[in-house]
């Protein structure tokens, strides 16, 4: 009785060790080829210095959000293919006061309500129009909207 105890839990445990292997779990897991991206987003000629820009594929997953610096500089990973350019940029509302009672400690009830640095189009992959080409090449990118 005890050497079938031990056959099934050995027998679990390998089973359990390629069911891991076959989802990928393993460090030899392959995904699709990822590249470092660079770039520059302006708006109407000049830098857009606040928000985060994304590039969804049309095959494979999007980039992870890239932060624009000051001067509209971004930088990021992506699979290669064509990309819609998705772009992001509303500051936070001015206004807002210390109140240890809201969330995030700052009530913004009375603040104006923040405006977009660039148009709203470019906010989602379904409405924006500008597209860029993923390739290995790290030339980085000027995305130029208008």
């Amino acid at each position: 009785m005890c050497k079938m105890l031990r056959f099934r839990l050995v027998a679990a445990g390998l089973m359990a060790v390629g069911c891991l292997s076959a989802l990928g779990c393993g460090t030899d897991a392959q995904g699709p080829q990822m590249f470092d991206v660079t770039g520059k987003v302006t708006y109407q000629g000049k830098p857009v210095g606040y928000g985060h820009v994304t590039l969804v594929g049309e095959q494979g997953p999007p980039s992870p959000p890239a932060v624009l610096k000051d001067d509209g500089t971004f930088s990021t990973r992506a699979v290669a293919g064509a990309h819609k350019v998705v772009v992001q940029s509303i500051p936070p509302a001015e206004g807002g006061k210390p109140d240890p009672l809201s969330e995030g400690g700052v009530d913004y009830s009375q603040a104006k309500p923040a405006k977009s640095l660039v148009p709203l189009k470019y906010a989602r992959a379904e409405t924006s129009d500008v597209t860029v080409e993923i390739t290995a090449d790290e030339t980085p990118l000027h995305i130029a909207l208008h």
